[in-house]
């Protein structure tokens, strides 16, 4: 395939670790327990130790590097004038306010098709009566789809998410760019430079609790942490080669060792687990980034111009298809025991990923402008 022509170490690596990053968000989403089951997926022991394991070395880890690469980049020359700043925006309204808007009504008219004739035969939702079609809750479906559509009650006291949900990422992505100026202040306020720190680490901490009940201002606190470190290395002109590097051996030690800890205390020590997650979280951030240079470095590997530029789209489509394939993968194979339903799973993760390579290659070839509205440019 062809490799992306960006030389600089630091540029390869972050193309190198895209791909991978929406491989984890898709393998979060997919192996866990679905509701439809007729069997519980966690009463399988392979199963269970399947879903421990991307619990405990993939879940929350692809989301805070997003955070921090984004953060980093949009404070690089930054100086904060109007100019500059206005810019930023316009660029950001095309790369995600677009695709978020365009993904989220495709989810929409994808849960309405069976109102459409001859369609509730072929839909998983077929009771067109729980529909709520007034404008506020198709507006709702861009912000919180619990109060959307098919308004629902939100089991998740840690967050409101968009009707396709990864795409919570984008939204509070967006919420950060337009805060910046204050981030920037922050970043410019005079004071000590050490106070700066301080601020960011009490923010950290706070996040790293994990207070329960705090809803949408738990993602932004994830948002707001990791987006004002990678800002914060950016503004103050520090090589992420040179800073990330310092912490390899450390991370390549801690991790593994942490995301063990979890797979294997977890069901020992629950609440304590929850402050080893954050920590491995961080952790991780240098860990896959140090990684990925260490495979620049060495030239073990490459990024894929193909698979770096199709992980955006990977990324905000696989949520839309992934309960209609699995379904019917399930109906297939069956829940007769540990290896069918194992096998299930890893089935569905292959197809969604193969379909939506199959669907952006041939979008790229055929209607590339289309493409571009969906992907933010990133082709």
């Amino acid at each position: 395939m062809n490799t992306v022509r960006r030389t600089d170490v630091r540029s390869q690596s972050l193309d190198l670790l895209r791909f991978p990053l929406a491989l984890f968000v898709v393998a979060v989403h997919v192996f866990r327990p679905f509701p439809w089951l007729d069997d519980n997926a966690e009463a399988f022991p392979v199963v269970d130790w399947l879903f421990r394991f991307v619990n405990a070395f993939i879940v929350d880890q692809s989301v805070p590097v997003y955070f921090f690469i984004a953060g980093y980049v949009f404070f690089l020359g930054m100086d904060m004038s109007i100019k500059s700043y206005a810019g930023k925006l316009r660029r950001r309204c095309h790369s995600l306010l677009i695709p978020y808007l365009m993904w989220n009504t495709l989810a929409i008219l994808y849960l309405m098709k069976v109102m459409l004739p001859g369609m509730q035969a072929v839909s998983e939702f077929a009771d067109t009566q729980q529909f709520h079609l007034s404008l506020s809750n198709f507006i709702e479906c861009y912000w919180d789809s619990s109060q959307g559509i098919i308004p629902h009650v939100n089991l998740n006291d840690n967050g409101i998410y968009p009707i396709d949900t990864p795409l919570w990422f984008v939204r509070d992505l967006m919420i950060m760019v337009l805060i910046t100026p204050a981030i920037y202040a922050l970043y410019k306020f005079p004071t000590p430079h050490a106070i700066t720190k301080v601020i960011l680490v009490f923010f950290t901490l706070v996040w790293a609790v994990r207070i329960p009940g705090l809803g949408h201002l738990s993602l932004l606190l994830e948002a707001f942490v990791f987006f004002s470190w990678g800002g914060f290395l950016s503004y103050h002109k520090r090589d992420m080669i040179v800073e990330f590097r310092r912490y390899s051996t450390t991370s390549f030690i801690l991790y593994p060792l942490l995301a063990l800890s979890i797979l294997f205390l977890t069901p020992i020590w629950p609440q304590a687990m929850v402050y080893v997650k954050s920590i491995n979280v961080i952790v991780g951030l240098f860990f896959f980034y140090n990684i990925a240079a260490w495979l620049v470095t060495k030239r073990h590997c490459r990024a894929s111009s193909f698979l770096s530029s199709a992980s955006f789209f990977i990324y905000c489509g696989h949520y839309i298809i992934l309960d209609p394939v699995a379904r019917r993968v399930f109906s297939i194979t069956g829940t007769g025991g540990d290896m069918a339903v194992v096998s299930a799973y890893i089935l569905t993760y292959i197809i969604i990923i193969g379909l939506l390579l199959g669907v952006y290659a041939m979008m790229h070839r055929y209607t590339p402008r289309l493409l571009r509205l969906f992907t933010g440019g990133r082709m």
